[in-house]
């Protein structure tokens, strides 16, 4: 304000631009030193890697959510980039504060900090943070103070000045190891951007969006191995384009992960005659995998114990735990009966896992799975730390688990097992299949390991266990897969338990090897599995073995021999636990009698499988039976008959059947047997016996009867377009085929 009493000449001055951070001293002549625009190089941000490669579509991201006049009052402060140890999180936001600087979007400067949020005797606290930044934006030390709050006031203020004068800053602040060590960090001017990198996901901050930052594709990794190496011994290096399978496996070897391949890179660039393939074979040793990726100051290992000293004691106790799981992934329930926790805690400490990227939450939520290089340094822990005694307690825990589970959702999935006797474990199929669904590979990892972990038991109970869920969903390599693996168990001296199942192993991988038209081995698989039964004795076995041979022999096209096996199986007694073979065996006969066009052989043992199907309950199969009934009498010249068959089976509904005794009906056989229904019924494209698969039966039985009915018109001289009536069948078919997985001929039986 001016004073009354002054000189009208008295020299009167303005102070404008610069940081004010005291008071203010107004005179004739005065003299002020503004402080020096920030540039990168003072920051000490470090240069970008020329490498660089494969994260474009985040890269492209972020360079854009910087642009000036993009981010709006509402829009994010902040950007956390998070992922596991090595997966290049730091060079990221190099690469685009480098690209934002090339645009001339950041005139103030960049203004870069390391926090070394996991290395105990590095950590940089916030107070400490923000000392430095409020220096290196100008602000002498004496003018700095104390107390946590003020220097964030301070920090933010001098942030919003230099945005006012035009001259806009980007923060980086690496490797944040919590919430509360970035959060002083931010700005509260929506002009100042700040990007912050972290191994931890910090969703606890403010208006920051959160980048989850993958490991690289496999391409992308082959490039970066590419480049690194081009970079350090130039152009001519061409070891990755000369053998670029052994780079690929290299890639895969090291996760993906771009710390991983630096190291790779470097080390193949100490000796540049060493080829691919001895580094290949160098890591291939997963026991030593993690000691091969180290040089100098790098290593994998070293990257991964900052993440792992920064777990408690429980966390870092489950954390080496979840390795002796075999699956590629684990659920929430399964990784709790691992550790021997609830499934409340299993929870908690998994979620606590994946905010520090040391597990990856599944796409298919409640299921989690380790990167593989940390998985072999868990495993590491695991065995350093944990007693044997614990590890084999913890192991029998998850394979009790799994083949107890199994076993109850088996009882929903398997036909011939009545209401009365499904486990209360699942609600119904689609919770049991639901389980299944997300279990599978964990279950076919934990089978096929058992008997190395001591367990046979647990391989044959889930081979047991499974083939009714793998036949439903036509898994058939699976199917063959644990059915190798429960043969070559069996023959082994180490396993006694196991040899009375090498029959059911040897029927079980016919049946597979059936359904993927491998004949020959089926063939094979089916007479020994015949041989062994034989050799023992077991008539119910040779019978099946038989039923499955003719099958297989029919498909073939080799129908006499089909005929005279099948025959053969129907002078045998059906197994007392197989009634029902008997009358598959009879579809199966039918079938090739059918192909040969021995039409009314084929049309009795169709009706001999309906009359066994009513006597057993098996609506399913009766339907199936009258089906194939249906297209013998349309070929024999019946189709009113034909027809009716057809329809009658559409209306057979699919339901599960009793377990009451039956009595052999005396139209089949003079024979009499009083047997439980308690079979394992397949069929080679799926029997229809659950509810699910209802859809695509009624689809073929709707083509066959108005195939039938067409053929009926033609055969007496019409020539009429299909009525009303018969189009909408043909849609009506339509429709239901394409509910169902796939449309089938008619039914075929396969016995186990």
């Amino acid at each position: 304000m001016r004073n009354p009493h002054e000189d009208s000449t008295q020299v009167q001055n303005q102070i404008r631009d610069g940081v004010f951070y005291n008071t203010v001293v107004q005179g004739n002549n005065v003299t002020l030193q503004l402080p020096d625009e920030i540039t990168p190089a003072l920051t000490g941000m470090p240069a970008p890697s020329s490498t660089f490669t494969g994260r474009e579509t985040v890269l492209e991201l972020l360079v854009e959510e910087l642009r000036p006049g993009r981010r709006a009052a509402a829009g994010p402060l902040a950007h956390v980039v998070a992922g596991l140890p090595g997966a290049g999180k730091t060079e990221l936001v190099l690469q685009v504060a480098h690209r934002a600087s090339q645009q001339g979007w950041f005139p103030g400067g960049i203004l870069f900090i390391d926090l070394h949020g996991y290395d105990g005797d590095r950590r940089v606290s916030p107070g400490r943070a923000l000392g430095s930044l409020i220096q290196a934006l100008g602000i002498p030390d004496r003018y700095v103070p104390d107390d946590l709050q003020d220097r964030a006031r301070l920090y933010r203020s001098v942030l919003s000045t230099y945005a006012e004068q035009g001259r806009r800053i980007l923060v980086i602040a690496d490797n944040a190891s919590d919430d509360s060590q970035a959060r002083p960090l931010l700005s509260a001017d929506s002009r100042i951007p700040v990007l912050v990198t972290s191994r931890h996901t910090l969703a606890g901050i403010n208006n920051a969006r959160m980048h989850d930052l993958a490991i690289l594709d496999s391409a992308s990794a082959v490039e970066l191995l590419r480049r690194e190496l081009c970079q350090a011994r130039g152009p001519d290096d061409s070891r990755v384009e000369d053998a670029p399978e052994s780079a690929e496996k290299i890639a895969h070897l090291c996760g993906h992960l771009p710390l991983a391949l630096r190291i790779v890179a470097a080390l193949l660039a100490d000796l540049p005659a060493r080829p691919l393939s001895s580094m290949l074979k160098s890591l291939s040793d997963a026991r030593n995998r993690l000691q091969r990726l180290s040089r100098g100051d790098l290593a994998v290992r070293a990257a991964f114990d900052l993440s792992y000293r920064h777990l408690s004691d429980d966390q870092a106790r489950f954390f080496r735990l979840l390795p002796i799981s075999p699956g590629p992934d684990i659920s929430t329930e399964s990784a709790g009966r691992l550790a021997d926790l609830s499934f409340e805690e299993a929870e908690e400490l998994l979620g606590t896992l994946a905010r520090g990227h040391l597990v990856e939450p599944h796409s298919n939520y409640g299921r989690w799975r380790m990167h593989d290089l940390l998985r072999l340094y868990a495993d590491e822990e695991c065995a350093l730390r944990e007693a044997a005694h614990e590890r084999r307690r913890a192991s029998s825990r998850l394979l009790d688990h799994y083949l107890t589970t199994a076993t109850a959702a088996d009882t929903h999935v398997d036909v011939d097992i009545d209401a009365a006797q499904r486990s209360p474990r699942f609600s119904d199929l689609d919770e049991a299949l639901c389980w299944l669904d997300g279990e599978r590979h964990s279950l076919l990892a934990a089978a096929l390991a058992a008997p190395a972990l001591g367990r046979p038991d647990v391989l044959a109970g889930l081979s047991n266990a499974l083939i009714s869920y793998l036949s439903w969903r036509r898994h058939w390599g699976e199917y063959a897969e644990l059915a190798q693996a429960g043969l070559e168990a069996s023959k082994s001296p180490k396993f006694p338990q196991l040899h009375p199942h090498q029959a059911l192993f040897l029927n079980n991988l016919g049946i597979a090897q059936l359904e993927l038209r491998r004949f020959d081995d089926a063939v094979r698989s089916t007479q020994a599995c015949l041989k062994q039964a034989r050799r023992v004795g077991d008539t119910g076995t040779t019978a099946i073995a038989l039923s499955n041979l003719g099958r297989v022999y029919e498909e073939m096209h080799e129908l006499e021999k089909a005929v005279d096996v099948l025959q053969e199986a129907l002078t045998l007694p059906p197994p007392d636990s197989n009634f029902r073979n008997r009358g598959m065996t009879y579809t199966n006969l039918g079938r090739a009698l059918h192909k040969l066009r021995r039409l009314d052989e084929a049309a009795d043992a169709f009706t001999e499988d309906i009359a066994i199907c009513q006597a057993a309950a098996d609506l399913s199969g009766e339907a199936i039976a009258r089906n194939n009934l249906g297209m013998v009498l349309r070929d024999v010249g019946l189709p009113g008959a034909a027809i009716d068959y057809h329809r009658r089976a559409m209306k057979r509904p699919v339901r599960p059947k009793t377990s009451t005794p039956l009595h052999w009906p005396e139209p089949t056989s003079q024979r009499t047997w009083s047997l439980p229904i308690a079979p394992r019924v397949w069929l080679t494209c799926s029997r229809p016996p659950l509810q699910p698969s209802k859809s695509w039966a009624t689809a073929i039985w709707l083509h066959n009867a108005e195939f039938t009915s067409l053929m009926h018109t033609a055969t007496r001289g019409g020539r009429r377009r299909p009525s009303q009536p018969s189009q909408n069948s043909w849609r009506k078919a339509g429709r239901q085929e394409t509910k169902g997985r796939k449309a089938w001929s008619w039914g075929t039986w396969v016995t186990t």
